[in-house]
């Protein structure tokens, strides 16, 4: 959301500036326009002058029309990284939703680890870790709680991969922007 938000803010800036300068050149094109009315009334006189004013507009229409270009091409590339944020907090999302389900399942393991010994030794305080290794459901709990561990671990990893490429994908847009 807040790179989103970074993006409009982003955005809304470069539209401001785009539209300020596109303000002061239609107001030169307006003013130079008058002139070029009062210099077509003047005459001859004034025929010289009225050609370097046309050159003139003409030059500053094509500097609104390349402002306008430049303000289209801004404004798509901020709404191209604003769907790539969004795109990238997704996946954080999902992955996110992922590691708490992955979580809620080594702890449901642990537990029922936990009361398979405890019943198996008949309420023994005896803590988990003393049991022999030959027990095979011993083993076996110990490698589920291992696979969902590595299961845990992968998602972190995933989801930091993410959150760096989001990083990276800020960094070069304020560097851009």
């Amino acid at each position: 959301a807040e790179a989103v938000e970074e993006a409009m803010h982003a955005r809304s800036e470069q539209s401001m500036q785009a539209a300020f300068r596109t303000e002061a050149i239609s107001s030169e094109i307006a003013e130079l326009r008058s002139r070029s009315a009062l210099l077509q009334d003047q005459g001859a006189k004034f025929e010289a002058f009225g050609q370097q004013e046309a050159s003139a507009l003409s030059s500053i229409l094509q500097e609104v029309a390349e402002a306008e270009k430049e303000e289209a091409a801004e404004v798509a590339d901020a709404e191209a990284f604003a769907r790539q944020c969004a795109e990238l907090e997704v996946a954080s999302a999902r992955l996110e939703g992922q590691l708490a389900a992955r979580e809620s399942e080594l702890y449901a393991m642990q537990r029922r680890k936990l009361r398979t010994v405890s019943v198996q030794r008949g309420g023994s305080t005896t803590p988990p870790g003393s049991r022999p290794a030959e027990d095979p459901q011993h083993s076996r709990m110990a490698l589920e709680l291992q696979a969902a561990e590595m299961k845990v671990a992968e998602g972190r990893r995933r989801e930091q991969m993410l959150r760096d490429k989001l990083q990276e994908v800020r960094v070069t847009r304020r560097s851009n922007g």
